[in-house]
């Protein structure tokens, strides 16, 4: 902006009003106009308007669809300040992820609610048909050869819920439609976690399968959903039946080989055949690469679907039913929490800081410190990777007897004794195990082998058809210990 002074004589114009100026004799003003910026302008493809440099960086940034094509996505003032690396990942198109328990992409870009109905009818599709496989029963009385009868038309029913997060409810639309429209029963629990929700799909004697929209483990543009069994494990999808084709995500395999000749000839086979497994892999991993206290992992070890076009004709193969389903609507969270309080001591002596990401979490910790006397201090969570840091120093600073963190997912806790160190999840699991002994016989903890987390085993409760529960609950968790430190249990 620069100002230039204009000076009014009285032959200057013949207007009434400049010569009404004129009568206060020579006079200047100082006009401020406006100088043509030096910034560069870009014009992004499909739009007729400008757009700033930070507007620019910014949909680089975020992988933005029309980024590709764009004419200035190699400008060298902007791969000055941001590195030739950053120039590297802002062209590539955005991507669905696969997960230990789901998938997750950017919403908007990769996950869209089409997106979304299409991943959920390859889960439901792939359930379905192995729900055909077990609904057969061998017929001897025609032949001496044991012949399968399908003896009737199996319907998968799907508890279903979201998080939270603000691209939730759009992504849930898009799964339960793509349910529904593939032939399964829908129970629709609105606003949940992944814990309510597998409780409520243990709870439900006919419910086969369970998913919650979630973006948990991943930034905050990020959803997705996970889907769990009945028995809370990962769905294994064999994805080249619907023509999806996985591949290794960014810095793997395909960068270690290209440099496979300054190496020893030894690590360039490991890496050969590292990379081949990883071609052919159909499955869910069987370990997630996780860090200690169980919250994100290495997303090295995370795979791309590449998915066909959501406008072919290939997108309606995934359907496998004619019939569509229906939907229920069902309220769980009373039910849940009753669950809860049955973990928590009554009248517990109990002082402890919890650390939590969701809301609802927090109010679900809020009504169990009224109904079991804990006196638990609730902090938000800033940072899932320096969750324990912070808990180390609200310990500290309010001076309670131990403290946890609840994960982003509220599946899993990690623990911390006065002084704010975390244990282990597996010395968590050994100390739950040798209190429990003697105050809960009827429930042991383990870390799996495909995992680091601990999870309860609890005897199935009447009516269920299972002899266990298998309980990833961290609130759940967070009540067996209260009621061991209340037992006179202390921490290691």
């Amino acid at each position: 902006m620069r100002r230039v002074r204009v000076c009014f004589g009285e032959d200057v114009w013949e207007s009434p009003a400049w010569k009404q100026l004129a009568l206060y004799g020579n006079m200047s003003v100082d006009l401020p106009i406006a100088l043509q910026s030096t910034e560069p302008v870009y014009f992004c493809p499909g739009e007729s308007r400008s757009v700033s440099r930070a507007i620019h960086a910014a949909r680089l940034a975020a992988r933005w669809l029309g980024c590709n094509g764009c004419p200035s996505r190699h400008d060298s003032a902007h791969d000055s300040a941001h590195g030739a690396d950053y120039r590297q990942h802002a062209v590539l198109p955005p991507s669905v992820r696969r997960t230990r328990w789901g998938v997750r992409g950017p919403w908007q870009n990769a996950m869209t609610r089409l997106r979304a109905a299409q991943l959920a009818a390859i889960f439901t599709g792939h359930l379905c048909r192995q729900i055909d496989l077990c609904d057969t029963t061998t017929d001897h009385s025609n032949s001496d050869s044991a012949v399968p009868v399908r003896c009737s038309a199996a319907t998968l029913t799907l508890i279903a819920g979201y998080d939270g997060r603000t691209s939730s409810p759009d992504i849930f639309a898009g799964v339960v439609s793509a349910a529904v429209r593939n032939g399964c029963n829908v129970i629709d629990v609105g606003r949940a976690t992944a814990a309510s929700v597998q409780e409520a799909c243990r709870s439900h004697s006919g419910a086969h399968a369970a998913v919650i929209v979630t973006g948990a483990g991943d930034v905050s543009s990020a959803t997705g959903f996970d889907f769990f069994d009945r028995h809370g494990n990962a769905v294994s999808v064999s994805w080249q039946d619907f023509d999806v084709t996985v591949r290794r995500g960014l810095g793997t395999e395909s960068a270690g080989i290209a440099n496979a000749d300054t190496r020893s000839t030894s690590d360039a086979i490991a890496r050969l055949q590292q990379s081949v497994r990883a071609s052919q892999s159909i499955h869910w991993p069987t370990k997630s690469v996780v860090s200690v206290s169980g919250f994100g992992g290495d997303r090295s070890d995370e795979s791309i679907l590449e998915l066909p076009p959501i406008e072919s004709a290939s997108a309606g193969q995934f359907r496998t039913s004619r019939t569509s389903g229906r939907e229920y609507c069902r309220s769980t969270e009373t039910e849940y929490r009753n669950q809860l309080r049955r973990w928590f001591p009554c009248g517990s002596r109990n002082r402890l800081t919890c650390v939590c990401f969701d809301s609802l979490v927090a109010e679900r910790l809020c009504w169990l410190a009224g109904v079991s006397g804990i006196t638990v201090d609730v902090v938000t969570g800033r940072n899932a990777k320096s969750s324990e840091k912070q808990l180390r120093q609200r310990i500290l600073e309010t001076r309670v007897g131990w403290g946890a963190v609840i994960a982003e997912d509220d599946r899993y806790l990690t623990v911390a004794e006065r002084r704010g160190r975390c244990l282990s999840q597996q010395q968590l699991s050994d100390w739950m195990n040798s209190g429990i002994r003697r105050t809960m016989p009827h429930l042991t903890t383990h870390v799996p082998g495909d995992d680091d987390r601990v999870v309860m085993l609890e005897t199935a409760r009447p009516n269920q058809g299972n002899a266990h529960n298998v309980i990833s609950d961290a609130l759940a968790q967070l009540g067996s210990v209260c009621s061991l430190i209340d037992a006179g249990v202390m921490l290691p």
